[in-house]
């Protein structure tokens, strides 16, 4: 019998990681409470894609990077509890996530990494008038950028990319103590309404809206980072970014101004 040559197969060298290096990523120095609301349970490949960079880029930092989702109707039940669960965990930032949105690698830490409590970026609506679902800071006649960040500060946005700080939702939690209810499946059969639909004057908000506004009404503060660049996908990828949208329009001449000599400080390091 005529013997069976195998060919040799080249082995890939084992990841090698450092004992102080691993015991870092392990006790996770920053942890991250990642939630993801969702009609079905489904993810779209692209969102999943994004995800996946995203646990790398936690890793190399140090941090530990931990999936939540909810198919829980409504959409504003499915938000209270994972914030139940959130309040119930040791993590120290809530970051929401949309099912079907795509951003560019890194933007996710970059988000969780600035020095506000509230941040987030806005998707583009899904459909093609280019516009995003943001409401603008009413108290102000211009849209302005804040000279240290670049974020600009707005009344309210959805969360489909926020990160919110501990600190901030245990001030909610304690500023509403009567929106608590009882919630089955939630740690203590308990969670807090702070997202849900509501009238405004003639208007209805939405739970996200809403869950704004409630921060707002205590004085805080909602960020928007409008450089973050998304893909929200529908019938097709509807591409855009607020940085976008705001200067290819006259009327926002001073924004354009203003997001120049913001960047020409970064580029300086001042």
């Amino acid at each position: 019998m005529k013997p069976i040559n195998i060919p040799s197969v080249q082995r890939t060298p084992k990841l090698v990681i450092e004992p102080l290096r691993l015991a870092k990523v392990l006790s996770g120095t920053r942890k991250i409470f990642l939630a993801i609301p969702t009609r079905d349970g489904s993810v779209h490949l692209d969102t999943t894609r994004c995800l996946l960079d995203a646990h790398i880029d936690a890793l190399i930092r140090g941090w530990a990077l931990d999936i939540h989702d909810s198919i829980t109707n409504p959409i504003s039940s499915a938000r209270n509890l994972l914030l139940a669960e959130f309040l119930a965990s040791d993590c120290d930032d809530l970051v929401w996530i949309d099912w079907d949105i795509a951003w560019g690698k890194g933007q996710l830490m970059e988000l969780i990494d600035y020095p506000v409590d509230f941040v987030g970026a806005v998707p583009p609506h899904r459909n093609d008038t280019g516009t995003f679902p943001v409401r603008w800071d009413s108290s102000d006649t211009h849209i302005r950028t804040d000279p240290a960040t670049g974020l600009i500060k707005i009344e309210g946005m959805p969360m489909a990319f926020v990160r919110i700080k501990r600190c901030a939702v245990e001030e909610m939690v304690a500023a509403y103590p009567h929106l608590e209810y009882h919630h089955p499946g939630a740690p203590n059969d308990s969670a807090w309404r702070l997202f849900s639909f509501d009238l405004i004057g003639r208007g209805e908000w939405s739970e996200d809206m809403m869950f704004c506004r409630r921060f707002r009404e205590i004085g805080g503060e909602v960020w928007c980072d409008p450089t973050i660049q998304f893909s929200h996908i529908g019938p097709k990828r509807f591409v855009g970014s607020i940085h976008e949208y705001l200067t290819c329009k006259p009327e926002f001449d001073e924004f354009r101004d203003q997001n120049a000599a913001f960047h020409e400080r970064l580029a300086a390091g001042t």
